[in-house]
């Protein structure tokens, strides 16, 4: 059984980096599979569904989702979601019967349109063009919408289905403290406040749950100069209680070819593999990379 590696302290004080107050954090490496093609130069979430691998480009792109093939990263088919708009989609994740993207990306702080949209699992593996809902969502104490760049506490890039519901894990530019949110999976508008809050010293960009254990992977870095991704990490937790997702076991994984690897902005559980993640970085090109998790 893996012991507690990370404590996650509370939302005050000053910000160490990563792995500075936990020095017991593993240390891993990410493997190169391959260079992603320029249509894929913004990968901003993945996900395995069925054996098959799939991703999305964040803010100002087409509203598609690619397959593509694990080996070697080439696209194999192209999904467009039909409705869709994608603002700044950042995530993947799904239940039984759906899939669910994230637009919910607020890097200034002045979004009033942030959405998931759900689309049918069944849909996804068997057409090339899928209708899509929406799961309209705001911060209900969020009262400025004024340009704040790298400040704002209401940008989320890391989405997962649990137990009938979704959760929203925020990106905080200030403290480096992530707040989780708990949303419905029926389409409608709702006014969402945290669940609770957790230190993680690090920006999440990432989340994906393996729908047989229920372990949960979480990636991000901290930024030293804000456009300067360093000591990128990954979490994975597991055994824990109910939605309390940081109530059981929790390995701190620190990324030691993190610099090399650049900004990671999506993460998914291999197919069947409980020791394998999938991990990509966004750039020119963007670049598709696996990793073990230590036992």
């Amino acid at each position: 059984m893996l012991t507690l590696l990370l404590f996650f302290g509370g939302c005050g004080g000053d910000t160490p980096s990563p792995g500075e107050e936990q020095g017991s954090a593993r240390t891993v490496r990410l493997n190169k599979i391959a260079e992603l093609g320029r249509k894929l130069d913004e990968t901003s979430g993945m996900i395995m569904v069925d054996g098959k691998l799939y991703t999305h480009n964040d803010s100002g792109n087409r509203p598609y989702l690619y397959e593509i093939d694990p080996a070697n990263g080439k696209i194999i088919r192209s999904i467009h979601i039909e409705g869709a708009v994608n603002r700044d989609w950042e995530d993947l994740a799904q239940d039984d019967t759906y899939i669910y993207i994230a637009d919910t990306g607020n890097n200034l702080g002045k979004r009033r349109d942030l959405n998931i949209y759900r689309v049918s699992k069944n849909d996804l593996l068997n057409s090339d063009d899928i209708p899509s809902e929406s799961i309209k969502i705001a911060y209900e104490d969020q009262s400025s919408f004024n340009y704040s760049r790298y400040t704002t506490p209401f940008d989320a890039e890391a989405l997962i289905a649990f137990d009938g519901s979704l959760y929203l894990f925020s990106k905080n530019w200030n403290d480096y403290t992530t707040s989780i949110y708990k949303i419905p999976t029926i389409p409608g508008n709702y006014k969402i406040r945290p669940l609770f809050k957790k230190k993680l010293n690090i920006m999440v960009t990432a989340a994906d749950l393996d729908p047989e254990t229920h372990s949960i992977a979480l990636i991000g870095y901290a930024n030293i100069y804000k456009d300067l991704p360093s000591a990128s990490m990954v979490f994975i937790l597991s055994d824990y209680n109910e939605n309390d997702f940081f109530s059981g076991i929790s390995l701190a994984l620190k990324i030691e070819n993190s610099m090399e690897v650049g900004q990671i902005e999506a993460v998914a559980f291999g197919n069947g593999g409980k020791n394998d993640l999938f991990i990509s970085a966004e750039g020119n090109p963007a670049v598709l990379y696996k990793m073990s998790i230590p036992k």
